[in-house]
This record gives C-alpha cells, sequence and structure tokens, in this order.
C-alpha cells in the first residue's frame, strides 16, 4: 500500500468517526459521493419497524386490522404507498408490521403508550396533541407529507338547482313593490289625462269620472308598455304633450321592472355558506371553519352518511378535504355530486417518528425521498379531479330545452284539453241545440235600435253590428221617416219587416256555424 492510499483511508475514517460523532448518517453521503448502494443498511437494530395507523382515505386505506408479517401490507393508500417506496429505495431489507385503529383517540393513546415507532397519518389538529402539555414521552419528529390550501364545498346538483329556482322566484316575488308602482303610476296617469280629455274628447275618455278613470288608466297602462294600443288617443294640445311626458316616463319604469326582473333571474352566483347547514367530518376541524364563515355544522362520522344526508337534503352541503371528497365521490360511484367552490384553509398530513430508531429513518431516508419526488404521484393514484359546478351547463333554468320540459308538458295538456272540449261542445249545439241561442246572444250582442218619426238611422255602425264575415243583403242605409204620409207609412213597415227577416237569417247562419 503506498502512501496515497494509506492518507485515502485515514481522511475517509477520520470522516466516518465526525459523521458518527455527530449523530449523522452516512447512508444519503455514500450513495451520492461514495457510489456504494446504502440499502445493505438496515432499517432497524433488529430489521423490523411497527407502524401505527388509522383509517382516513385516500391516505390510509385500512383492509383489515390483522397484524402483516408478510411484505404486502393489510392497508394502502397515499401514504402506505409512500412510505413502502420510501422504505425499498432506502433499504434492502425490512420487515413492517401495520397495526390498524378505528378512530384517532385509539391511535393517540397507542401513540402515549409507544406501542409503534411510526404513525400516520397525522392531521394539523391531531399533531397539537403530540406537543407539550399534551405529549410529555420522548420528542416525536413530524416529517410533512402532504400540505394542502384549501377544502372543497361539495353540493347536490339536482337539490341545489331546486334551490337556485326557488332563488329565483322568491327574488322576482321580492320586486313587487315596483310591480304595483307601475299600477299606481297608470293611474294616476289615467286620472290626469281624463281631466285633460274630459270636455273636448268625451267619446273616448268618457264623459264620468268612473268610466273616465278608467279608460284613462287603460290608455296609460298600455302607453307606457308599448306605443299604444290605438283605440283612445288624446286630441287636446294639453293631452297630447302631458302622453309625451308619461310615454318618456313609461319607457323609464319599464326599463327599471326589466333591470329589477333579469337581475333577480341572473344575480344567482355563490356568495358564501352564510347560514347554510354544513356536513363535516367529526375526525376534522372543518366545523370551526363552517362556523367562521356564519354556517351551521353538522357532524357526521363517515363520508358516507354525509352524502346520505346531503341526498337527502338533510344539509345543504359538505365541507371536506379536496383529496378525500375526490376519492370517496369516485368510489362510492356519486356523478350527481360537483364542487360549488373552495374554501381556502391550509392543513398537513405528516408522518410521525416516535423513537430513535424511527427517527433515525426519517433523518437518512425520508426527508431526501420527500424533497426529491414528494407524494403528488401516489395522490393521482387514488383521487380524480373533482366535477366543479358550472351555471351554464349544470343548472337547466327556467327557459332551456331541459327546464321548459315540464312547463310544455303541461301547458301542452292544457290547451289541448281546452280545445278539445270545446270543439265537442260545437258540434253537440250544433247538432242538439243544446244551448239555444244563449251562447250566440252572450258572445254577439245586438243593440235594438228604436225608431221615431222625422229621424235618420244609420245600421252600419261596427259597434252595434260587428259582424263583417257574413254577407249580408243589401236594404236601404238610411231610412227616412214622415208621418204626414201613409204610403210612406206602408213603405216604412214593409222595409222593417224586410230588415227583421234578413237579421234572423243572420242570426240563424251564426247558431249553425
Amino acid at each position: 500500500m503506498n502512501y496515497s492510499h494509506a492518507i485515502g483511508w485515514l481522511f475517509l475514517i477520520t470522516f466516518i468517526v465526525i459523521k458518527q460523532a455527530r449523530g449523522e448518517s452516512l447512508g444519503p453521503y455514500m450513495k451520492r459521493h461514495l457510489a456504494i448502494d446504502p440499502r445493505h443498511i438496515e432499517c432497524s437494530k433488529n430489521g423490523s419497524i411497527k407502524i401505527l395507523v388509522v383509517d382516513n382515505p385516500p391516505y390510509v386505506i385500512t383492509r383489515n386490522t390483522s397484524l402483516n408479517n408478510g411484505v404486502a401490507p393489510p392497508v394502502g393508500g397515499v401514504l402506505v404507498d409512500f412510505f413502502m417506496s420510501a422504505i425499498r429505495m432506502c433499504y434492502k431489507e425490512c420487515n413492517i408490521t401495520f397495526q390498524a385503529f378505528d378512530n384517532v383517540k385509539e391511535l393517540l393513546q397507542a401513540i402515549h403508550d409507544y406501542q409503534g415507532n411510526i404513525a400516520f397519518p397525522v392531521a394539523s389538529t391531531m399533531a397539537v396533541n403530540l406537543t407539550w402539555p399534551w405529549y410529555k414521552g420522548t420528542p416525536i419528529v413530524l416529517q410533512s407529507a402532504i400540505q394542502g390550501k384549501d377544502r372543497a364545498l361539495i353540493i347536490h346538483k339536482g337539490n341545489y338547482n331546486q334551490w337556485l329556482k326557488d332563488t329565483m322566484f322568491n327574488n322576482l316575488f321580492k320586486s313587487w313593490p315596483l310591480f304595483a308602482l307601475t299600477f299606481v303610476f297608470a293611474g294616476l296617469s289615467g286620472i290626469c289625462v281624463w281631466i285633460l280629455e274630459c270636455q273636448s274628447n268625451g267619446d273616448d275618455f268618457g264623459a264620468s269620472f268612473s268610466r273616465g278613470w278608467f279608460e284613462g288608466f287603460w290608455w296609460a297602462f298600455v302607453s307606457m308598455t308599448t306605443v299604444g294600443y290605438g283605440d283612445k288617443t288624446p286630441r287636446t294640445v294639453l293631452g297630447r304633450l302631458f302622453a309625451s311626458v308619461w310615454i318618456a316616463f313609461g319607457l323609464v319604469m319599464v326599463a327599471m321592472f326589466t333591470a329589477t326582473a333579469s337581475n333577480a333571474i341572473m344575480s344567482l352566483e355563490f356568495n358564501g355558506i352564510a347560514q347554510a347547514e354544513v356536513g363535516v367530518l367529526s375526525s376534522t376541524d372543518a366545523s370551526h371553519q363552517a362556523a367562521k364563515h356564519g354556517a351551521i355544522p353538522k357532524r357526521f362520522k363517515s363520508f358516507k352518511a354525509m352524502r346520505d344526508a346531503l341526498y337527502a337534503d338533510e344539509v345543504n352541503a359538505i365541507l371536506i378535504d379536496q383529496y378525500v371528497g375526490a376519492y370517496f365521490i369516485d368510489i362510492l360511484k356519486s356523478d350527481d355530486l360537483r364542487m360549488l367552490a373552495s374554501l381556502s384553509y391550509e392543513y398537513t398530513y405528516s408522518i410521525a417518528f416516535l423513537d430513535d430508531q424511527s427517527q433515525h429513518i426519517q433523518m437518512e431516508c425520508f426527508k431526501n425521498i420527500q424533497n426529491r419526488y414528494g407524494t403528488s404521484s401516489f395522490l393521482e393514484r387514488y383521487t380524480k379531479q373533482l366535477k366543479i359546478f358550472d351555471f351554464n351547463t349544470d343548472f337547466p333554468g327556467l327557459f332551456t330545452t331541459e327546464g321548459r320540459t315540464g312547463y310544455l308538458f303541461i301547458s301542452g295538456i292544457a290547451l289541448s284539453v281546452i280545445v278539445i272540449t270545446g270543439t265537442v261542445i260545437d258540434q253537440l249545439n250544433k247538432k242538439y241545440n243544446l244551448f239555444g241561442n244563449r251562447i250566440f246572444r252572450k258572445c254577439c250582442k245586438t243593440r235594438i235600435v228604436e225608431m221615431s218619426k222625422d229621424k235618420t238611422f244609420t245600421r252600419d255602425d261596427r259597434r252595434d253590428y260587428p259582424i263583417e264575415e257574413i254577407n249580408r243583403p243589401t236594404f236601404p242605409r238610411t231610412i227616412e221617416v214622415k208621418s204626414n204620409s201613409d204610403q210612406n207609412i206602408q213603405t216604412l213597415r214593409e222595409e222593417v219587416l224586410r230588415m227583421r227577416t234578413t237579421l234572423n237569417q243572420i242570426l240563424e247562419r251564426l247558431q249553425n256555424m
């Protein structure tokens, strides 16, 4: 051996002694610098470690509670896969034994009783119980494995859509004062136009207040909503000036009402969970976050119980860790669940190294593996992307194809029943004359014109004779009455008889139609 080799070995021995004196591991250094595979190093003095776990999918998924002496663990999940991968990368042999507990309380008690070397998952709330003064044993080293920044607010699509529809109608009903105000202003405008038009335009607006006020109201209302119906028009200068002002004012009123109605329909964005009943897992601190946002938390022992309550509309939403929610929604095939929003909340799931030999594993292996690879690839194995509630696609609305199907069905049935009933009654009346002329007389009234001497009467008045479709026999449009001629009186009687015959023919035709 030459001097150079001797100096090299002396330097290596000195380096190892210094590292051992400091309590530092040589495994990572040997692998990185000396090209020596550290997997020949055992994970502990006796080559085995015991891991304490509690069921918390997708981080830890217990398959059974029996201890395992073989290679395949009786549990799975993100942290289990990450832990086993790290052990295989760092050590050649290591016998791992799992002990599963039913709840966090039992796991904490096992940690206090030193029943294992490593424990996980340790949530943020559980980590507090492993610090002084709640924990007075050997100091525990916590290695952060999974970090999250949000909790998901999950809703049932069908129940939430029904809530949106109810909210829309409630918002519309809340705008009733503006709707009533339009009627009040239309009534006041009707009185004003009647005052301006009653003397010179009594035919359209009536001479009396009781009739003229209502005619004015009708004119004001149709002029406000449209350009007017045309059956009544102001004729005076003051009346027309007032009409111009009223129409401009009416446009503003209609625009305000339309904007209010549109806002009631469209302003359905998520605005928090205040006063909402929100389901949370009792093993987490999500209840504190829900209460902080003004919600009413309801605690459940499992996600399935929360989901069933959400389907039964016993709670309005579920507040849960995004990864946990994504896992259970995929496993339980709950396609109707959607993430409505994410609430900012930082949380951590850690691995607890409970004694000296497990902390040796943490320093030698896990810290470097965590920094180099992380757990994101393991999360992708167990979770899928949460479906986000999209207002444009998930909410059918009232006027979309899906939303209007029920309304179309009901209105179509109502129209069909009315048309069929009316047609049957009409045909029966034509054949058996069940109702006589009563229906006709109510629907088409004919004014009886009394004739007096020395007066001319015109029968072709539309208000007196509204029927346009029937070809009427020709007869004199005016009849002049002269009392001093017997011949004229006889002619008058003949004309009256002809008119009566013609009217009877018209009535017969209408009855048979």
